[in-house]
């Protein structure tokens, strides 16, 4: 017959198992991000970190194809560690949506009625002035940040107030730099939905493209709408000069492509990166036109990060 110490003993094993299995459970299924049961709406109470990607223009799969295998697919890797760097240092307050092309968008807005006519194909370019018309519908309708995807965030972005339309910097387009200059538009901030500075920034442009009758491509519009826009709402305004990093010396003489791919020993030999400085913003515009600077669309992530270029210390000192 068992005694009863026999009977304790096994009473402890069958306690001790059943202990040691619930930890473990409960370790699994805190460790497995599946388990939980809020995990198709965790941060979405967050503001959002909108970034859109410009697909418009067809491209060969791979470098060697000779537009053998043409597609829409981005193939800037140099992208994927501006990405890298946006995510990381957003994720603490605010969450990153892609908008991928003009199909992604359309899906997002509600219909391709809701875009002018020149853009209501999948295949049309969108340059500029389209890019205009998508900066402000996107803030108009959703708000939060508009972040250009060719930019290397350094810094983690900061909570941005709750009443105010923020723009950053100063446009690349001008060699240097005054205080009156138009502020860039790589970056800005809503703080809310339906907000009337993108309302009304929206519908001007809109009418716009819908009525154009060609030469919009070389007059700058944002620049007039950002006047119009400051004249009307300038007391929802703000413009914040520092945490972009665009502009070097006292000339403020703007920060060119030359800056960014030399070989240096370090990312300060070129120009000076302010402590309060956030992000740097890479013209892609000028870099895609520019083919003396084709190899470096071709480096890979790798190759870059293991470069000594100026840009590779950003990238290292972005996504460490």
């Amino acid at each position: 017959m068992i005694g009863s110490k026999e009977v304790l003993v096994i009473g402890m094993i069958i306690l001790t198992g059943i202990t040691v299995g619930w930890v473990y459970v409960h370790k699994y299924r805190s460790n497995d991000p599946f388990q939980d049961e809020g995990i198709l709406t965790k941060d979405m109470k967050k503001p959002v970190v909108w970034v859109y990607l410009n697909n418009s223009d067809v491209n060969s799969r791979s470098w060697f194809d000779f537009m053998a295998r043409s597609s829409r697919v981005i193939n800037l890797p140099f992208l994927n560690l501006c990405y890298e760097s946006i995510v990381k240092h957003t994720k603490g307050h605010y969450r990153v949506e892609v908008i991928t092309g003009l199909s992604d968008l359309a899906a997002r807005l509600g219909g391709w009625d809701q875009l002018p006519e020149p853009l209501q194909n999948p295949d049309s370019f969108v340059r500029e002035p389209e890019m205009n018309w998508i900066r402000a519908a996107v803030l108009a309708k959703f708000g939060g940040f508009w972040v250009s995807p060719s930019t290397i965030w350094l810094q983690d972005m900061p909570i941005a107030p709750k009443d105010k339309v923020l723009f950053f910097g100063t446009n690349t387009d001008d060699t240097y730099a005054t205080n009156n200059s138009v502020p860039a538009l790589d970056v800005i901030w809503s703080p809310k939905p339906a907000h009337p500075v993108w309302t009304a920034w929206e519908a001007a442009v809109k009418e716009r493209l819908n009525f154009r009758t060609g030469g919009s491509e070389f007059r700058h519009d944002e620049r007039r709408d950002f006047a119009e826009t400051l004249r009307k709402f300038s007391g929802d305004i703000q413009v914040v000069r520092l945490p972009e990093i665009a502009r070097k010396g006292a000339p403020r003489k703007r920060i060119q492509l030359e800056d960014l791919l030399e070989n240096s020993g370090s990312a300060t030999t070129a120009f000076q990166i302010p402590k309060k400085g956030l992000y740097v913003p890479i013209p892609l515009a000028e870099l895609l036109q520019r083919e003396s600077f084709g190899w470096f669309l071709r480096m890979s992530e790798d190759q870059i990060l293991e470069s000594d270029m100026v840009i590779s210390h950003l990238f290292r000192a972005a996504v460490k």
